[in-house]
């Protein structure tokens, strides 16, 4: 298509080429990488399609699925709460005037596979943008933590107190392990994540067996996937764990959890601490805390808005999509039998 000066051809094409083309995108996250993209081709009710689109000379990458919900074909995220709505648009260059490819996709979606609603997140598109080109979005709240600083300067940042717990848990017969990621560390985590969800009356939004298919599409890639618990070294008791993602210089925090009888023992940022160090020691320099948590703020991270962009071909979609999501949150709060 050539309009208002610009030019944009949008080709479909199978993943074995969009991994290749995106070895070496700027700013990467795991969304990107084969074993993740796997997992959503196993998980997802939908069709997967990968896009390279060619605007004025520069290629952008992308991909999404291709679902029905109540007769209504959309173009969006499939799991909201696994961050899966960061996967964006990449390219090896910044890319300029987003308002525009995201015009141009959606109409492609809609001549060819007859969407009525497209969704798409990306924590690098200006939101001043999307305002300015009067594309309708949504905010999410989300922190991150720079790792260029040196580990020094990261560390003396910290609370005193949490300091002090980093320099002496060990002397409280307490420590943090890197672990297996396995089916047993799997369960582990599950088992702590059910009484973190009891506490507040709920229950997890996600199965055990959709972790256990997570972590078996990273089998072969065992380099992009960090797992660490923390124990209590007299006793031999499990106190917490942790799940991280790391994918060249980009770490996501995937969720953590511990035993409500070992609460006290508060090793969640302790664990935290010690994943900073692992992925300064990777290489990494962004790390995504994986959503917005008021408990992760003793850290000091960066908070940060994302625009997550919605068109819809059909009035009042949205509004109604989002009454539906408030409706599964709502069957969530199901007491813990």
């Amino acid at each position: 298509m050539k309009k208002n000066n610009y030019e944009m051809a949008i080709e479909e094409i199978n993943f074995d080429c969009f991994y290749k083309l995106t070895q070496n995108v700027l700013n990467p996250t795991i969304f990107i990488a084969e074993p993740w993209i796997n997992f959503l081709t196993k998980n997802v009710p939908g069709t997967p399609l990968a896009f390279k689109i060619s605007f004025n000379g520069e290629l952008v990458y992308t991909y999404g699925f291709i679902t029905k919900k109540l007769g209504i074909k959309m173009f969006c995220s499939p799991f909201e709460g696994w961050n899966t709505p960061y996967i964006g648009f990449y390219s090896e260059k910044p890319i300029k005037d987003y308002s525009i490819i995201i015009r141009g996709l959606f109409k492609y979606l809609k001549k060819e596979y007859k969407i009525k609603y497209f969704e798409i997140t990306d924590k690098n598109i200006s939101l001043e943008e999307l305002k300015n080109n009067k594309i309708t979005y949504e905010v999410i709240k989300n922190m991150n933590y720079d790792l260029r600083e040196d580990e020094e300067t990261l560390f003396n940042k910290l609370p005193k107190q949490l300091r002090k717990k980093i320099r002496n848990y060990k002397h409280h017969d307490l420590d943090v392990v890197k672990a297996a990621p396995n089916n047993e560390f799997v369960k582990l985590y599950y088992d702590e994540l059910i009484e973190v969800f009891a506490l507040q009356k709920l229950k997890p939004f996600y199965s055990l067996e959709k972790v256990v298919s997570l972590f078996e599409s990273f089998n072969q890639y065992q380099d992009n996937i960090v797992c660490y618990k923390s124990i209590n070294t007299s006793t031999g008791e499990e106190i917490g764990t942790a799940i991280y993602f790391v994918y060249r210089d980009y770490a996501l925090s995937f969720g953590s959890a511990s035993f409500t009888s070992q609460k006290k023992t508060n090793m969640n940022h302790v664990i935290r601490w010690e994943a900073i160090k692992q992925f300064k020691s990777m290489g990494v320099t962004f790390f995504d805390f994986g959503g917005f948590n008021p408990y992760k703020s003793i850290f000091a991270p960066n908070i940060f808005l994302i625009p997550r962009v919605h068109i819809s071909s059909i009035p009042l979609l949205f509004f109604f999509k989002q009454i539906a999501k408030h409706l599964v949150s709502l069957r969530r709060k199901i007491f813990k039998k």
